[in-house]
C-alpha cells in the first residue's frame, strides 16, 4: 500500500467517524429538545437538562463557535470547509418551529436531514409506538 492510499484511508476514516458523531449527537440533540424537561430526574436536570435550557435561552454559552460572529482563524478556516458550522447555519435550529438543524459540528447532514424530514419522521415513529412529542410548547418554554 503506498503513503498517499494509506493517507487517504485515514482522511476517509476520519471523515466518516466526524459525519457519525455528527449524526449521534444530533439524534441525542433531537430526543433531548423533543422530551426532556426540568423535574423528570435530578442527575439528568444538572447535566443534561438544564444546559439545554440554558443553550436554547443563551444560544452563545455552549458550543460557543458555533454562535460566535468572529470566531479564531483556524475556527473560521473550518468553518468556511464545512468541518464546523458556523452560526447562520446552527441559527436555523434557534428559530420557530424549533425542528431543524439538530446535527450541531458540521454543514453536511443537517441540510440532507432536514430536506428529508428526518427528524419528524422520528417523530412520527415514536408516536406510533405511543411516545407524545412535546417539543416547543408552550410548558417548554417555547423550545
Amino acid at each position: 500500500m503506498t503513503y498517499a492510499l494509506i493517507a487517504a484511508t485515514i482522511v476517509l476514516h476520519a471523515c466518516i467517524c466526524l459525519l457519525a458523531a455528527d449524526f449521534l449527537a444530533g439524534v441525542v440533540h433531537w430526543a433531548e429538545d423533543t422530551w426532556l424537561r426540568p423535574g423528570i430526574s435530578p442527575l439528568l436536570d444538572k447535566w443534561v437538562v438544564l444546559p439545554n435550557l440554558e443553550h436554547h435561552q443563551r444560544p452563545g454559552g455552549i458550543h460557543y463557535w458555533g454562535h460566535c460572529g468572529t470566531p479564531p482563524r483556524a475556527i473560521a478556516l473550518l468553518q468556511r470547509l464545512g468541518v464546523l458550522q458556523p452560526a447562520a447555519h446552527h441559527a436555523l435550529h434557534h428559530k420557530r418551529p424549533y425542528g431543524v438543524r439538530y446535527c450541531t459540528t458540521t454543514t453536511f447532514l443537517n441540510p440532507v436531514l432536514d430536506r428529508i424530514g428526518f427528524w419528524r419522521g422520528l417523530e412520527r415513529i415514536a408516536e406510533r409506538c405511543g411516545a407524545r412529542v412535546h417539543r416547543a410548547t408552550p410548558a417548554r418554554g417555547g423550545y
